[in-house]
């Protein structure tokens, strides 16, 4: 997460603000510098910049996209059932 959101930026700072670009940049480095590395994906994915440049990714490229939103949703309802049998989501 942290290697290919890095690449996303500097391959799509033509198409993003340079506010996004260098926010997100920034915020990779801060979670570098922090020392942990067991939840560094997870505190990633709280990084907006990411998102909006995940989301001009797939703007360009429609069945990425579909295909990534027909696997989020099947997770989505893995997950959900699993919380309703009380059990531990993961």
């Amino acid at each position: 997460m942290v290697l290919g959101g890095s690449y996303m930026l500097w391959y799509l700072r033509t198409q993003l603000t340079p506010v996004i670009v260098i926010y997100g940049l920034c915020g990779i480095s801060l979670l570098l510098a922090s020392g942990g590395t067991i939840s560094l994906g997870r505190l990633a994915y709280g990084l907006v910049s990411l998102s909006v440049a995940y989301g001009v990714f797939l703007s360009r490229h429609p069945r990425q996209g579909y295909l990534s939103l027909g696997l989020f949703a099947i997770l989505l309802v893995r997950l959900s059932l699993k919380f309703a049998q009380e059990l531990w989501v993961g």
